[in-house]
C-alpha cells in the first residue's frame, strides 16, 4: 500500500508539473495560424491535432488549409498564416522577396511522392525535347522538373516551361495544354486515374525537395515557447504514427481526401522526419543529402542560373536550427 501511494503521489506531482509548465508557456492572443495542404507529409501535424497533442503541449495552434503551394506561399506573404508547411525552395523565392520566415524543422524528403506524368504522348524522359511542361515557376515545382532534366541531360531551355500548379496539372493533361507536368498526391492520383503516364520522380533527385515547417521571424522572436511545443507536438504526432500505422492512415486519410489504403503507399514516396532525423538534418557537419544545407545551395544554385535571385541569400535568415537543438537535449 506505502510503495502504491508513493507511486501515486509521484504521478500526481508529474502531471501537476507538466501542467505548470505549459502554464508557463505565453499564449498568443490568437490561435498561431500554421498552413497545410494535402500532402501526406504533413501527417504528424494531423496526428498531432486531432489527438490533442498540441494542446497537451501548451501550443495555441490553428490549422489553416490551402489548395496549392502558391496559395500557401502568398498566404504566408500576406500574414494571413504565422507559419506553413513550406517546400525549402519556395523558403528561398519568400525569403528573397522580403518575406522574414525561418524553417524550423523538416518535415520529410521527397523520394517519389513528386511526380513528373505525360499525357500518354510521351513515354520517356528522353523524348521532353520541345515539349510543353506544366510547373509552377520559380517554385520548387521549377526546381525540381530542372534537377530531374538534368538527370538525362535535358536543359531546361530545351523544352517549353507553362505556369500550371499542381492541383491544375491533371485537367492540363487532359485537355492537351501541356505534354508532361509535375504534381504529387491526390492531385497524382487523379491524372494517373484520367490515363497519364508516370516519367520520373523525386526518387531520382534526393535531397532537392525537402519540405519544412517555417515560422516568420518574428511569431518565431515573440513566441519561442510556442514553437518549441509546437515542434514537441509534431515530433509526438510522428512517433504515434510509427506505433499505430493503421489508425494514423485512416487520421490522415481524412484529412488529405485519399483513402486509407492509398496513404501507406503515399508516404512510401518520401522520407518522414523524426526528430533525430531533424538533429542529423541542422547539423553543420552533415554534407549528405539529408542536410538542409545541401538543400539550401542546391535551391539557391538554381535561383541563381535563372536569374530568379541576384545573389545567395544569409543561410541564417532562411534555417533556424535551435528549436531542434533544443529538444534533441
Amino acid at each position: 500500500m506505502y510503495k502504491l501511494l508513493i507511486i501515486v503521489v509521484g504521478l500526481v506531482f508529474t502531471l501537476v508539473g507538466c501542467a505548470n509548465s505549459n502554464e508557463n508557456i505565453q499564449q498568443p492572443d490568437t490561435p498561431i495560424r500554421i498552413g497545410v495542404n494535402s500532402w501526406v507529409g504533413v501527417g504528424p501535424l494531423y496526428i498531432a491535432d486531432e489527438l490533442g497533442f498540441f494542446e497537451e503541449e501548451g501550443a495555441n495552434i490553428e490549422l489553416s488549409f490551402f489548395e496549392d503551394q502558391a496559395t500557401g506561399m502568398a498566404d504566408l506573404a500576406q500574414r494571413k498564416n504565422d507559419g506553413s508547411l513550406v517546400a525549402f525552395a519556395d523558403l528561398v523565392g519568400l525569403v528573397n522577396a522580403g518575406v522574414e520566415l525561418q524553417a524550423v524543422w523538416v518535415l520529410d524528403d521527397s523520394s517519389g511522392g513528386d511526380v513528373l506524368l505525360s499525357n500518354g504522348n510521351i513515354k520517356r524522359i528522353e523524348d521532353l525535347k520541345g515539349a510543353r511542361i506544366g510547373l509552377t515557376r520559380g517554385s520548387f515545382s521549377h526546381l525540381f522538373v530542372e534537377q530531374l532534366l538534368g538527370v538525362y541531360n535535358i536543359q531546361l531551355d530545351e523544352v517549353i516551361i507553362v505556369d500550371v500548379g499542381e492541383a491544375d496539372i491533371p485537367q492540363a493533361l487532359v485537355d492537351n495544354r501541356i505534354d508532361a507536368g509535375h504534381t504529387f498526391g491526390d492531385f497524382a492520383v487523379k491524372a494517373l486515374d484520367n490515363g497519364a503516364v508516370l516519367l520520373g520522380s523525386t526518387a531520382e533527385t534526393p535531397g532537392v525537395i525537402l519540405d519544412t515547417i517555417s515560422f516568420r521571424q518574428e511569431i518565431i522572436e515573440k513566441y519561442p515557447d510556442q514553437i518549441t511545443a509546437i515542434l514537441r507536438a509534431t515530433n509526438r504526432g510522428y512517433l504515434w504514427m510509427q506505433d499505430n500505422p493503421e489508425e494514423a492512415y485512416r487520421i490522415i486519410a481524412k484529412r488529405t481526401n485519399i483513402t486509407p489504403e492509398d496513404v501507406p503507399i503515399s508516404l512510401g514516396g518520401m522520407k518522414l522526419y523524426s526528430l533525430e532525423d531533424n538533429l542529423q538534418a541542422f547539423d553543420l557537419t552533415n554534407n549528405s543529402s539529408s542536410s538542409i544545407y545541401t538543400t539550401a545551395d542546391i535551391s539557391m544554385n538554381f535561383f541563381l542560373n535563372i536569374g530568379f535571385i541576384e545573389e545567395s541569400l544569409d543561410i541564417n535568415a532562411l534555417v533556424n536550427g535551435d528549436f531542434v537543438k533544443s529538444l534533441g537535449g
